[in-house]
């Protein structure tokens, strides 16, 4: 007889729907190519969250779990800022400012590249962020400077997302809680 492991202090099934999201969740890191892989986003998306001070109750905050993709994506106001597993690829997706475009080996090895359109608020003078998706970190030494930079752009081009009714306590708890981490990684990378 298997005898069950304890739990971390947090617990998703204190949550509505709890082990339902938290399957889905497991199910979207099955998708990363490694335990490894899925890891190093989380910490990306704890730094996300510190260097910022967000805290899941933000309402300018979104984190989710897509039920129509195995992207894993992070949101402030309306606008992705950092996401992982986009079209079903180990890619990391990351919100960069217009000046990036200055970086032309950046532009190449991005796997995926597009603008963001102008929002409510915007003049059509100012220039919108850029969305970047890579296989791997960018090693310039300018990336995370520039991406922390369109991270606070937009913080504080809004007040608040739309789409926060798709927030999902379990993916912010999967970033700053490491023990839950742990557990999580562990169901899904056996």
């Amino acid at each position: 007889m298997e005898i069950a492991k304890p739990k971390p202090a947090f617990s998703a099934n204190l949550l509505i729907g709890g082990q339902a999201k938290e399957a889905a969740l497991i199910s979207k890191m099955k998708v990363a190519p490694n335990r490894e892989w899925i890891d190093h986003f989380f910490d990306l998306a704890n730094e996300l969250l510190s260097f910022t001070g967000l805290t899941s109750d933000d309402p300018s905050l979104v984190m989710s779990i897509c039920s129509n993709t195995s992207k894993i994506p992070i949101t402030i106001n309306q606008r992705y800022v950092l996401s992982a597993l986009e079209s079903g690829k180990p890619l990391l997706g990351f919100i960069l400012g217009a000046e990036y475009s200055r970086f032309s080996r950046l532009q190449s090895s991005a796997a995926v590249e597009w603008r963001f359109g102008y929002l409510r608020g915007e003049s059509p003078q100012s220039d919108p962020p850029y969305y970047l998706s890579f296989y791997d970190v960018p090693k310039e030494a300018d990336f995370k400077a520039n991406w922390r930079e369109a991270v606070f752009n937009e913080l504080k081009r809004g007040k608040a997302s739309s789409f926060r009714k798709y927030h999902e306590q379990i993916v912010y708890e999967a970033a700053m809680d490491l023990a839950y981490r742990k557990y999580l990684l562990d169901k899904a990378f056996p």
